[in-house]
């Protein structure tokens, strides 16, 4: 928050392993309970996902979230509640997309014993997703190789946004933009919704 205040605006990958986190599995004896990063769950991050332009689909078609070899971070933080300013974003995922899963809330890290998979009033995450499969990757003095990952999706959203603040320096406005998340919120016509794909692996 403090870094925000000053100016920064801070983004993170969601990681590789779907509702699992890089720390460790999902939760539960059936290993099926959404476990988020560290990094997250946080409400004043701007967590990014990865896509992919499925087989035989053209530049400019609709992408899905990424399968294989990895799923895109993505779930609910157990700790903080959703923002105010995933409100209606959360609402209309819950009325036109909900999974069916059962669910819990809590906001202290407890999780309820009730059979839940999630935590529905929890921070959803990712904000954003961009393309993380099959990128070319200019290796200096090993010419060129594939890869993928939100490693890779998560600097591209930022090169988008370091491209826009640049783009406002030359316009005479001030450069940086901050916290970038109650924004992108407001806006979500400048966005394609991801709608097919899943964040299936970390889940037995």
């Amino acid at each position: 928050m403090k870094l925000s205040l000053k100016g920064m605006s801070i983004i993170v990958s969601s990681g590789d392993a779907g509702t699992a986190s890089s720390e460790q599995d999902c939760l539960g004896s059936s290993k099926n309970v959404f476990v988020p990063g560290a990094l997250t769950g946080c409400p004043y991050i701007t967590i990014v996902g990865a896509t992919q332009l499925p087989d035989g689909v053209e530049p400019g078609g609709a992408e899905t979230a990424t399968m294989q070899p990895f799923s895109p971070g993505g779930g609910f933080s157990n700790i903080n509640a959703a923002p105010d300013y995933q409100a209606n974003a959360l609402a209309t995922y819950f009325s036109q997309y909900d999974p069916g899963y059962k669910f819990y809330n809590t906001t202290n890290g407890t999780i309820p014993n009730n059979g839940g998979i999630y935590n529905r009033s929890g921070r959803g995450y990712p904000d954003v997703s961009a393309v993380g499969l099959h990128g070319v990757v200019i290796v200096k003095g090993n010419g060129t190789t594939l890869g993928g990952g939100t490693s890779m999706s998560a600097p591209i959203f930022a090169g988008l946004i370091n491209r826009i603040i640049n783009e406002r320096i030359t316009a005479g406005k001030m450069g940086p933009l901050g916290f970038l998340n109650p924004t992108l919120y407001q806006n979500p016509d400048m966005f394609n919704d991801i709608i097919s794909g899943d964040e299936h692996l970390g889940t037995r």
